[in-house]
């Protein structure tokens, strides 16, 4: 296989060889990365119980999406080869790693805190791993990977593996019907061949935790008899008595003991559970392997007293790993010690709940622990939730926050400020007392400074206001720059005394010093990103694609200290506003990893019919409205970019049509299919450019009278002009071809960006609601004047599409279902019930939303949907505890 390509990834070298496939190291050459690559051999593929499992572990791999779970890529076969397409981990198996001898105790609880929300995570989605063993289990830099879900229990009937002696040999019997897995991990119901569930994960984890603590197998015999003897009578001994030297706390073995019952019902009855117990150990043990003593050092140099505990009580508690530090002794004994490591794990979404896909859906308290999201239940509105960080205090909703988007913190972390029907408002966590403190607010964050004053970005969030944290007047706080050509302000955040407080300019990106006492500016400094933000005690952070990165600074000297490092990969950024998906604060940085998709045909009764080419991170896709092309965005996450691609659909070929270095996105047809215009920051703002398809075609700026910065494409007329969005004030404007830019009817001037003009031209399906507090829906008016103005849906509605002969109009409903709507314009404008077609995976979200700008689009004929499908599932929030230690010292 060396040397061959398989689709585009060219087969480099080999990893491994096991009973279910082959592993090579490959090269994707089409987004340019790493990748390994397990190869189904030929012999295997026509066994069917062995082909149904690999094609088993394929399906059940691409459902998980956690930072210790092995990410699957990519499916596929060629020339007679299967194969998935993996994530590339570069380490060494647990099993290497114990041959030298057992863990360290902090190593070992963060392995097994680590391992414990991967099986969480899959055990939520009705998953059992049935393998999970050292040898399933890689240790990377930034912690542990489970491999291996080719054993998840799917079916009940498999075949049997154990374990030899010696080095980790392992030999399949081909006994059907009996029971699979490794034998000393293996659960007594797994090896009795009686029916097993999640609780059987837990016992292999306790005997992986168990390996990890004392070096020794749990349970050990000399034959495959004697090995199952063993995991079915036998106790092993407690880790302190194996290990008396090593500092695990006390209840360590109770939770090993526990996992490793015998009885089920005896158990740990999940993954959190154990987790948990794990991370309160991490806080409560005396040892100090456990205490992360260094992590105060830095926080203590030139503080005041009132800081000092201040800022220690956020350490101790946001962490879950240092105990209530009381004295100055033990002050000084952490200040001396070696800084802890970070720590990883993973916040799911409630039960039948989604997170928001917004960029501001989340953010952490002030004090580290709490974390606040936005979050839909069950296709309503989306709600505030709070989750408690290192207590096992489960997860809640805040009653009278539906609606809510972009949180920010008190500075004594006990209330919440948001946006919610364009009203700024604040509510009490613990109480859940609500007040509306500002009318004309834009669903992005601000910043609450310690004299009681927020900053926050009005409707045309252009500048930040001020109010006052119990109401009042509103006031501008911040002025625009028209001489460096700015159009908005972002990023605020208070210092310690509540009056100056920082936020970034665009034009060229600054970061601006100012005073609630003046709109005048104090200091400025350039910028990588408009997309900056300072966090305490003294870093700048901004994403370079997917990429996080953070740099020292010096408040007093307003200048960098040092040079940028990475401290997270794959952050999810919203394409549009530019913005990460991402929350930090001192002690902790919280993020959802990037989404992959994948482009699917679905029919009429939601039934897949194909697939475009293989897995990646696409947006904004539109079928041309002849139905032969596709564009689409896909993003470049080692260049930090996206450009715009077309998919020949009658040819199966794609070709690239923008590579401009920066970010090219919205492609939207003209309707003779044959232009496509498009938003493009290449000169600093989002303008419009327009381009033929033909190879080797010019781009052209589109030029309005007067200018205006950060414009979105809407649609293209019949006979050529251009619909489009300011991208600050929101309104919406008609520019016919060289000419001056004419204002739509006042009616949709609240519309969105996903509108859509009928296929002649007379009548707009937009969407509107949002500041009415009554929801999003989805609304037609004649165009381009009219009086009357139809209701389609009720309940929320969004992504309008028309079929091509204007006979029917297709939405996406709040709950995800995909929805059709007869429409008679014979003699003005008539409309059907609206009946759905499907349930899709799409999200759903604010009208001016570029997450869910094009998630889908329809055939001409309106037979056929090509969907924009999330991969995996909803993507969890990662949440990185002590970041500030990935830095350089």
């Amino acid at each position: 296989m060396i040397g061959r390509t398989i689709g585009p990834y060219r087969i480099l070298d080999r990893l491994g060889e096991g009973s279910m496939g082959e592993v090579y190291r490959a090269r994707d050459t089409r987004l340019d990365r790493t990748v390994a690559i397990k190869i189904l051999p030929a012999h295997v593929a026509n066994d069917p119980v062995r082909r149904e499992r690999f094609d088993r572990e394929a399906r059940t791999i691409a459902t998980l999406t956690h930072p210790h779970i092995c990410t699957l890529y990519d499916v596929g076969h060629q020339d007679g080869v299967d194969f998935l397409v993996l994530e590339h981990l570069e380490g060494e198996t647990l099993e290497v790693l114990l041959r030298t001898g057992p863990l360290p105790a902090e190593q070992a609880l963060r392995y097994g805190i680590e391992l414990a929300a991967a099986l969480d995570q899959a055990h939520r989605h009705r998953i059992v791993h049935r393998d999970l063993k050292p040898a399933n289990i890689i240790v990377t830099s930034t912690g542990v990977k489970l491999l291996d879900f080719g054993l998840a229990q799917l079916r009940q009937r498999e075949a049997l593996s154990f374990e030899r002696g010696g080095q980790g040999d392992t030999t399949s019997l081909t006994a059907e019907g009996t029971i699979l897995g490794t034998l000393q991990y293996m659960a007594p119901e797994q090896i009795e061949g009686r029916g097993v569930d999640h609780r059987a994960d837990l016992f292999a984890l306790g005997a992986v935790l168990y390996e990890m603590a004392t070096g020794e197998k749990a349970f050990t015999g000399n034959s495959p008899a004697g090995q199952m003897a063993a995991v079915l009578t036998s106790e092993p001994p407690p880790v302190s008595t194996v290990q008396p030297e090593r500092s695990f706390p006390r209840a360590f073995d109770r939770l090993v003991q526990r996992c490793l019952a015998k009885d089920p019902e005896a158990r740990w009855q999940t993954a959190r559970d154990v987790m948990l117990e794990l991370t309160w150990m991490t806080r409560a043990a005396p040892s100090a392997d456990i205490h992360p003593k260094g992590f105060a050092r830095h926080w203590l140099r030139g503080r005041t007293g009132w800081a000092v505990a201040g800022l220690l009580a956020v350490v101790s508690v946001a962490l879950g790993v240092v105990a209530v530090l009381q004295n100055n002794r033990v002050r000084e004994t952490l200040a001396k010690s070696t800084p802890v490591k970070p720590y990883v794990f993973t916040i799911a979404a409630p039960d039948n709940a989604v997170l928001s896909p917004d960029a501001y859906l989340m953010a952490l308290s002030p004090d580290g622990r709490r974390l606040a999201f936005v979050a839909s239940l069950g296709g309503s509105r989306p709600f505030l939730w709070i989750r408690s960080l290192g207590e096992s205090i489960p997860m809640r909703p805040l009653l009278h926050t539906e609606g809510a988007a972009a949180p920010f913190w008190s500075p004594n972390s006990e209330s919440i400020a948001f946006v919610a029907d364009g009203k700024l408002k604040k509510i009490h966590v613990d109480s859940e007392t609500m007040i509306v403190l500002a009318d004309d607010a834009s669903p992005f964050p601000g910043a609450w400074g310690q004299d009681g004053i927020i900053l926050f970005p009005n409707s045309g969030h252009d500048i930040f206001y001020k109010v006052s944290a119990e109401g009042g007047p509103v006031k501008p706080a911040t002025a625009l720059n028209p001489a460096r050509k700015e159009v908005a302000h972002q990023g605020a955040h208070f210092l310690p005394d509540g009056r100056h407080f920082l936020f970034v300019a665009d034009g060229t990106p600054s970061l601006v010093l100012a005073s609630v006492d003046s709109t005048d500016r104090i200091r400025t400094i350039p910028v990588e990103s408009f997309d900056t933000r300072y966090v305490e005690p003294g870093y700048l952070l901004w994403h370079r694609g997917s990429k996080l990165f953070a740099r020292p600074f010096d408040l007093s000297t307003f200048q960098p200290t040092g040079p940028p490092s990475a401290i997270a990969e794959h952050v999810r950024y919203h394409r549009g506003t530019d913005a990460g998906v991402y929350s930090a604060s001192s002690t902790g940085l919280a993020y959802r990893e990037v989404q992959p998709t994948r482009l699917a045909w679905l029919d009429r009764r939601g039934k897949q019919i194909g697939l475009i080419g293989q897995p990646g991170t696409y947006s904004d896709l539109a079928l041309s409205p002849d139905g032969k092309k596709l564009a689409v965005c896909q993003f470049d996450q080692d260049a930090g970019r996206r450009d715009i691609w077309l998919y020949d659909i009658e040819g199966s070929k794609w070709s690239r049509l923008t590579s401009n270095p920066a970010d090219d996105i919205w492609p939207t047809w003209s309707s003779d299919s044959r232009r496509i215009l498009f938003a493009s920051n290449r000169n600093g703002y989002f303008d419009l450019f327009v381009r033929t398809i033909e190879p080797a075609a010019e781009e052209q700026l589109v030029e309005d009278i007067p200018p205006r910065p950060h414009k979105w494409p809407i649609d293209w007329t019949p006979d050529g002009q251009v619909l489009y969005r300011d991208g600050m004030a929101m309104g919406m404007f008609i520019l016919p071809p060289g000419g001056k830019p004419t204002d739509a009817p006042p009616r949709i001037a609240e519309a969105g960006i996903s509108d859509k003009l009928s296929p002649d031209g007379r009548w707009l399906a937009f969407t509107a609601g949002w500041t009415s507090g009554a929801g999003i829906d989805l609304y037609v008016a004649p165009f381009p004047a009219g009086d009357k103005t139809w209701r389609i849906s009720s309940g929320g509605g969004a992504q309008p599409r028309w079929r091509r002969d204007g006979k029917e109009l297709f939405y996406l409903a709040r709950d995800g279902r995909l929805m059709a709507v007869q429409v008679d314009t014979t003699h003005g404008f008539r409309a059907g019930q609206p009946q759905p077609l499907f349930q899709t995976t799409l999200p759903f979200t604010a009208k001016n939303a570029p997450e869910s700008r094009n998630t889908y689009s329809v055939t001409p004929d309106g037979q056929s949907f090509l969907l924009n499908e999330p991969v995996g599932g909803d993507t969890p929030i990662t949440v990185l505890v002590n970041w500030t230690a990935k830095l350089p010292r």
